[in-house]
This record gives C-alpha cells, structure tokens and sequence, in this order.
C-alpha cells in the first residue's frame, strides 16, 4: 500500500502515468529530496507503489515529487487525493456463472433469486496472485544458520538483496499451467493431510501436502469491479464456476478460470497484469505483496480506464 502522510484526503498524491516499476537505488534519494521525506519512506514508496507512489502530500511537495520522477524518466502526475477513487471492499462469492449477457450469482442479501450483473456494467477485470510476505520472511530465516543475522549490517545486506530480487521476480506460470492434476486418491491423501495438521495439536501430518509452485503463503483471485451498483467482486480459488473445469493447482485453476470468463466478458476492461496471466507469460506484473498493494493496483486502474 502506498505511504499516506495525511488521510484528510485534502492533500494531492503522486500517480505515474504508466504501470513501471521504480529503480529505488536512482529515484529515491532525489525523491525523499523533493518530498522532504527520509530516505527510507522515498525507498519504500518505490518498493510499495503499484501506479500509487504516495498519498496526502501538499500540492508544493507533490509536484516537487512529480518533477523528480520526470526528470529520471518516469512520467508522473499530481492529483488531488480526492481524485483517486476508493473502491468498495471485496465480496468472495461461492459460485459463479459466466453467461452470454453477464455473471449470474447466488443471492448476496440472503436465499433468494440469483442476481445477475450485466457485461455492460463491468467496469474492471483483474486477476492477481497475492503472496503473504510474512509467511515468506519466515521461510526464508528459516534457511539462515544460527546468528547469522544478529548483526545489523548483515540484516541490512539481506534486506537490499531481497530488495533487488522482488523488483525482478517471475511468477513460472507456464510451468504451473503444464501442471498434471493429481490423482483422486492423492486429492484424498492431501485434504486428509492438511486436516490432520490443522488438529494434530502439535503432531506433524505425515501426507505430503503440495504447495502452490512449490512457494509459501500466496492466494490466487480475480476482482470483478461492476458500476450500478457500484460493488467489487472477488473470485477466489474456492469459488465453484459452473461449466469450468478446475484445477487443484490455484496458478493454473486462476488462468483457466479467467479465460472462460473472457469468452463471454470481453478484454475491454483487463488490466495488463491480467492480459499477461490470461495469455500464461511468466511476469511479475500480476504478483502482489498483499491486499493493499492489490487494491492500489485496482484504484489507480479504475482511474486511469474510468467508469463508462
């Protein structure tokens, strides 16, 4: 999530004009300069933005800021904050269909007529791989000997390399989507596994329980942003399509998922991290740190395509 100085909202933020990733090591010291900001928060920024690259800024600050990104050749804008929207929270559904016309689901407000949303009103479409940076930090420490990290200089070295990574990782979504599914006996083995773990108290599951291309702690979703009424949709790994084959592996089952919703949705409103995972490009673009990154994202897309 981009840095907020001042939630008000009568402060300006800084948009870039074009979906890049910031180089920290060149912008952020000229950056902090014009933001009057420490070094670490312009470095955050950097790190953090997703199209956002700060918020509740000055309008004499957010400029500087602008003038500074152009000048090390990122092309940026200074807006009110008021002007970048805020999007509802997600709403998971449990089932969906993809019809000719619109996307049919259960009753949200309670049993009922299922609700139907027209194409016509679909405003965004973004689907997102979303990794858990905490459970990833952990995993891995978990790989460094004993006080190898008890000197601040070596936390500090560890930190700018996985710094350096982050900005040119690549999600191997070809090699998830070539994926066999497992046999029905493994999917037994497994669901009893992940079971046995969860109430084992403290007794290691002995089924061999398969992560997601072998990575720890991410989560696979596609957002549904809808005008009249104004709502955002989520479409998770748990989500039952109808008439869509699914697959046990999230990668893979998020690709297909989107690209049946596709034949009937349309491409007009894909964002162009989710045009890279519906045609399976192993990207970057459509991996997130997390839910505020993620809604970033969505706010500064929904800007830049508008409503109508």
């Amino acid at each position: 999530m981009a840095i907020v100085y001042d939630r008000t909202g009568e402060g300006w933020s800084v948009l870039l004009s074009e979906q890049r990733w910031l180089d920290a090591a060149e912008v952020a010291p000229a950056l902090a300069a014009a933001m009057e900001v420490a070094r670490a928060d312009a470095i955050r920024a950097c790190a953090r933005q997703r199209g956002i690259v700060v918020q509740g800024l000055d309008e004499t600050r957010a400029n500087a800021a602008v003038s500074a990104l152009v000048e090390a050749g990122y092309l940026a804008v200074a807006v009110p904050d008021v002007e970048v929207p805020i999007l509802p929270r997600p709403l998971e559904l449990s089932v969906v269909h993809f019809e000719g016309e619109g996307l049919r689901t259960p009753s949200i407000i309670g049993a009922g007529i299922p609700q139907f949303r027209p194409w016509g009103n679909l405003a965004l479409i973004s689907a997102a791989i979303l990794a858990d940076p905490t459970k990833q930090a952990a995993a891995l420490l978990d790989k460094f000997r004993p006080n190898m990290l008890d000197d601040p200089k070596d936390r500090l070295s560890v930190a700018q390399k996985q710094r350096e990574r982050a900005r040119d990782r690549i999600y191997p979504l070809t090699t998830e989507i070539r994926r066999e599914e497992p046999s029905p006996a493994a999917v037994i083995e497994s669901a009893m596994a992940k079971s046995a773990s969860r109430v084992g108290k403290g007794r290691k599951a002995k089924g061999k329980v398969e992560k997601e291309g072998g990575t720890t702690g991410q989560t696979t979703c596609i957002d549904l942003i809808f005008t009249g009424p104004f709502e955002r949709l989520r479409i998770t790994s748990a989500t039952r399509a109808k008439d869509v084959p699914q697959s046990v592996h999230p990668a893979k089952n998020l690709h297909v998922t989107l690209n049946a919703m596709l034949v009937r949705s349309g491409r007009s409103r894909l964002t162009r991290a989710s045009e890279q995972l519906s045609a399976g490009v192993d990207s970057g673009e459509y991996l997130f740190d997390d839910e505020g990154q993620l809604s970033d994202y969505l706010r500064w897309c929904y800007r830049t395509a508008g409503p109508g």
